[in-house]
């Protein structure tokens, strides 16, 4: 059983990013990075997922690859940026040289595999 701590940040963070994508949906990578990780956020709070607190173990050690690659493409390590962001279509925020956007954007993607595998593999009913 998840204790009410996981319940509660997974609905907080759920309508935060929820509400961060529809004020930013003019910027169309802001408005899809962050109302998708709202939807899962609110998808796995809803389903009162037990996998959620490891998922944000494994998500925070996700982080070091993701930092270490996307740095390196987005001109951390190197003179010139392999890829070039428009920051007319994100925050403009940046951890480093990652757009923040890609936190969430990454969020969404790995939560909702991680999230509907562990729903299928008849771990969660």
């Amino acid at each position: 059983m998840r204790s009410k701590k996981w319940n509660g940040t997974g609905l907080v963070l759920g309508i935060v990013c929820l509400a961060i994508g529809v004020l930013t949906w003019d910027r169309i990578y802001s408005g899809t990075a962050f109302t998708s990780a709202g939807l899962f956020l609110l998808v796995q709070y809803a389903y009162r997922w037990d996998g959620f607190p490891r998922f944000l173990l494994s998500y925070g050690l996700c982080l070091l690859p993701f930092y270490l690659v996307n740095g390196l493409l987005t001109g951390a390590f190197i003179q010139e940026q392999v890829v070039w962001y428009n920051d007319f279509e994100n925050l403009g925020i940046r951890v480093f040289t990652i757009p923040l956007d890609d936190h969430f954007y990454s969020l969404s993607l790995q939560g909702f595999i991680v999230f509907l595998f562990d729903r299928n593999s008849g771990k969660q009913q």
